[in-house]
C-alpha cells in the first residue's frame, strides 16, 4: 500500500487514512525528524486489527512484516534493496521461528527456496527454480543429517527422475524415472556396490509389468519377472547363475500353475509341474535319464505324491507304477525283463530288484 503525502508547510510526524471508507483509521504512517517516511502499519483485511508492518530506508520500503493468519503473531517478513523485492523469509507453522527462506531474482521472480522441516533452525529442503519459476531441482535431506538424500530433477516444470540414497551412506541407490508425469522405470542397487541390480519397468498405469534382477550380485540378470495389469504372469530364472535361464513359472490371476525346468543345463526342459488354482501340486511330467523323453509321470493329492508311473527302458510304455498314501510308498509293481533295461543297465542294477 503505497502511502502519497502531499507536501505541507510544516512537518509532520503521522498520517492516518481510511482505505475503505467505513469512518475507522486503518493505516498509519509514520515519519523521521526530517520528514521522511520511516514506518506505516495496516490493518490490510479491516478487522481492527493492525497486521502489516511496513519500514522504509530514504522513503523507500526494505521491510514489509505480515500476519498472513489474523492469529495476532508476524509470519512473513518480505525484504527490498533499493526496491527490489529480493528475499521473502516465513514462518509457516506458527511456533515464531523461520523455517522457509524465498530469494527472487530479477521481476520479483523466485530462484531459489529453502525449508526446515524439522524446526532444527536449519534448512533440510532446496527447491531451485529456472527462469519461468518453474521447479528445476529439488535437494531434500529427510534423515536430517546435513546431507541431501533425495534429488528430485524436473525438465520444463515436469519431474523427470528421482534419485535416493536410502540407506544414507552418500550413495545413490534408487533411481526413479519419470516421462510426462507417468513413471517409467526403477533401477536399485540393493547390496551397494555401486552397480545397479534390480530393474522395475512400469506400464501406462503406473503398475509393474516387467521385473528384472542380478540376485547373486555377479553382473548378470537371473531373474525375469513379466506381469499384466500389476499381476505376475510368467517368470524365468537362472538357478545356477550359469547365464542360462533354467526354470520358467507361468501364473494365472497371480497363482502359478506350472513350472519346467532345465535341470542338467542342456538347453532343453526335462521335468514339467502342473499345480491347481491354489498353488498345490497336481501333477509333474520328467525326463530322468535326460534323453528329451519324459518316461516318469507322477499325480499328487493335497500337495503329496499319490502315484507314479515309468517308463524305464526307454520304448514309449510304462513298466513301472507305484502306489503312495500320505506321501509314504505303499505298493510298486513293475514288467520284469529277461535283460538288464538300459537305466538297470547303466546302474548296474537288474530290474527284478524293483
Amino acid at each position: 500500500y503505497p502511502l502519497r503525502r502531499q507536501r505541507q508547510m510544516c512537518i509532520r510526524d503521522r498520517h492516518t487514512e481510511d482505505k475503505n471508507g467505513d469512518g475507522k483509521t486503518d493505516l498509519w504512517g509514520y515519519y523521521d525528524p526530517e520528514g521522511k517516511l520511516e514506518r506505516v502499519e495496516m490493518d490490510s483485511d479491516f478487522d481492527g486489527v493492525i497486521d502489516t508492518w511496513q519500514e522504509y530506508k530514504d522513503e523507500t520500503v526494505h521491510l514489509v512484516v505480515r500476519d498472513t493468519n489474523a492469529d495476532g503473531l508476524k509470519d512473513t517478513w518480505d525484504y527490498y534493496e533499493k526496491g527490489t523485492h529480493t528475499r521473502q523469509e516465513k514462518d509457516r507453522n506458527q511456533d515464531s521461528n523461520i523455517d522457509q527462506w524465498v530469494y527472487m531474482g530479477d521481476k520479483d521472480r523466485v530462484i531459489k527456496t529453502l525449508m526446515d522441516e524439522n524446526q532444527d533452525n536449519q534448512p533440510d529442503v532446496q527447491i531451485f527454480f529456472d527462469q519461468e519459476e518453474r521447479p528445476r531441482t529439488e535437494e531434500r535431506d529427510t534423515d536430517f543429517d546435513g546431507r541431501a538424500d533425495v534429488i528430485m530433477n524436473y525438465t520444463d516444470g515436469e519431474l523427470s527422475d528421482i534419485q535416493r540414497d536410502k540407506d544414507h551412506d552418500g550413495k545413490i541407490d534408487v533411481w526413479d524415472e519419470y516421462e510426462n508425469g507417468r513413471h517409467l522405470r526403477q533401477d536399485t542397487d540393493e547390496n551397494g556396490d555401486g552397480a545397479w541390480d534390480n530393474w522395475l519397468f512400469f506400464d501406462a498405469n503406473e503398475q509393474v509389468q516387467t521385473h528384472r534382477q542380478d540376485r547373486n550380485f555377479n553382473g548378470r540378470i537371473d531373474l525375469n519377472e513379466n506381469y499384466t495389469n500389476g499381476v505376475i504372469s510368467q517368470r524365468e530364472e537362472d538357478t545356477d547363475s550359469d547365464g542360462i535361464f533354467d526354470r520358467f513359472s507361468y501364473f494365472r490371476n497371480g497363482v502359478i500353475t506350472m513350472e519346467t525346468r532345465d535341470e542338467n543345463g542342456d538347453g532343453n526342459i526335462d521335468t514339467e509341474v502342473l499345480l491347481n488354482d491354489r498353488g498345490e501340486i497336481q501333477e509333474s511330467i520328467s525326463d530322468q535319464d535326460k534323453d528329451q523323453k519324459m518316461d516318469s509321470w507322477c499325480q499328487f493329492e493335497n500337495g503329496m505324491v499319490h502315484a507314479c508311473r515309468m517308463d524305464r527302458n526307454g520304448d514309449g510304455r510304462f513298466d513301472l507304477w507305484a502306489e503312495y498314501k500320505n506321501g509314504v510308498i505303499q505298493r510298486v509293481s513293475c514288467l520284469l525283463y529277461t535283460s538288464p533295461s538300459p537305466r538297470d543297465r547303466t546302474r548296474s542294477r537288474m530290474p527284478s530288484s524293483a
